[in-house]
């Protein structure tokens, strides 16, 4: 017996000396000021997030990746008479297993679990909110280069889950068309680099909801005992990122990004018609397309200091008419373009510690005047300061 736990232990000395350790984490928290311009006042806010990864190098091959990230924000908001600080808070697992086959070839294993948390109205506390989910997917990657382009594949299935969101009236169809956000989703994806420039991205997902039934844009009713009334959607993205270095202190980056999205869900609005006096028209009202601009430069000293800044650009086109100031439906369809800069500033203090600092402005432009459901013109500015901690920046 004693020769037998010997080998044991001798075996977990060995396999422990073997393991490379390689661990990457970093923390950030800061506290600031945010308001829209159009309130009378702002109001104060945190942020804080964290990512670590403790890296496990098995193998010349085997490679554990085992990942924690979380991020929370908090901000007082007046709602009428309340004071509400609005929370959210983000936390997730993300276990990776790469097995490298050559040198510029490796499959992927992993699993994720994340969990948002959102306090947003007077009456919700954490746990309670109405917009809470978790998300559970796992997938593979495959990369290998073709044509002598680095190339990366993945296959992903992935669950959503909304907890605490039931669709009002749903008691009146024995309960179903209720957890209408609920979806089991799979995803496909293709990335390509291209040295020097950058890389491009592409994904496309398939989601089935799992409760959520065609609307009738004409009266509103829906048939839930026909499964094959079910919403489904098809999402989809492309991505063209890149950039160029000056030396070891200066750079510049880009990226040009779309988005389509493609639903058989119609809505149906019994409150408000268009100019004719008739039903809006609502057929496939989810459905909208996003183009995106992003510019950013970075500068950083030899001491330490590190600036950058940016600039983006959204225009999103929706399939969903808009309504005069009285809820009246048009026959233009919504469209919004959204503008960003930001600045953000960190210096090095040692030991993997930073100072870090921000300032964003965005403003954002639409021809849907009627606000019933939120300012459709609107202009928000954030600054924040805080310290950072970098495990793998420690001298």
């Amino acid at each position: 017996m004693k020769r037998w736990i010997g080998v044991a232990l001798w075996a977990c000395s060995a396999m422990a000396h073997a393991v490379e350790f390689q661990p990457l984490v970093h923390i950030d928290m800061r506290g600031g000021y945010g308001a829209v311009v159009s309130e009378d006042e702002g109001s104060a806010q945190g942020v804080g997030s964290l990512f670590a990864v403790p890296a496990l190098k098995l193998s010349p091959s085997w490679t554990l990746l085992p990942t924690l990230y979380a991020n929370a924000t908090g901000q007082e908001r007046s709602i009428e008479e309340d004071t509400l600080f609005v929370r959210t808070a983000l936390m997730g697992f993300r276990p990776t297993l790469k097995l490298a086959t050559a040198p510029d070839s490796a499959w992927i294993f992993r699993l994720d679990a994340r969990k948002s948390l959102n306090v947003e109205a007077v009456n919700e506390s954490f746990g309670t909110g109405l917009y809470d989910y978790e998300d559970f997917s796992a997938g593979v990657s495959w990369q290998h280069p073709l044509l002598d382009l680095p190339v990366e594949l993945s296959l992903d299935t992935d669950h959503r889950d909304y907890p605490n969101y039931r669709q009002l009236g749903s008691e009146l169809t024995g309960d179903k068309n209720s957890a209408i956000k609920d979806y089991n989703g799979l995803r496909g994806g293709l990335k390509v680099a291209l040295p020097p420039w950058g890389q491009l991205r592409l994904s496309s997902q398939w989601k089935d909801y799992t409760d959520a039934y065609i609307v009738n844009a004409v009266d509103g009713t829906v048939d839930t005992n026909d499964p094959g009334q079910l919403q489904h959607d098809l999402y989809s993205t492309a991505d063209l990122e890149g950039g160029l270095k000056w030396g070891e202190q200066a750079s510049v980056s880009w990226g040009l990004g779309w988005q389509w999205n493609s639903s058989n869900q119609n809505s149906f609005d019994p409150d408000h018609t268009d100019v004719a006096g008739d039903n809006a028209n609502l057929v496939k009202s989810q459905d909208y397309m996003v183009w995106s601009l992003d510019l950013s430069t970075e500068w950083q000293s030899q001491g330490g200091f590190k600036v950058s800044g940016g600039y983006s650009l959204l225009l999103r086109d929706s399939n969903r008419p808009v309504q005069d100031i009285n809820g009246v439906y048009q026959s233009a369809l919504i469209a919004d373009t959204e503008n960003g800069l930001n600045l953000n500033l960190s210096q090095s203090l040692g030991k993997g510690f930073s100072l870090v600092g921000s300032a964003s402005d965005r403003w954002v432009i639409s021809n849907q005047v009627y606000q019933a459901a939120g300012l459709p013109n609107y202009s928000f500015y954030s600054v924040n300061a805080g310290i950072a901690w970098d495990w793998q920046a420690q001298e």
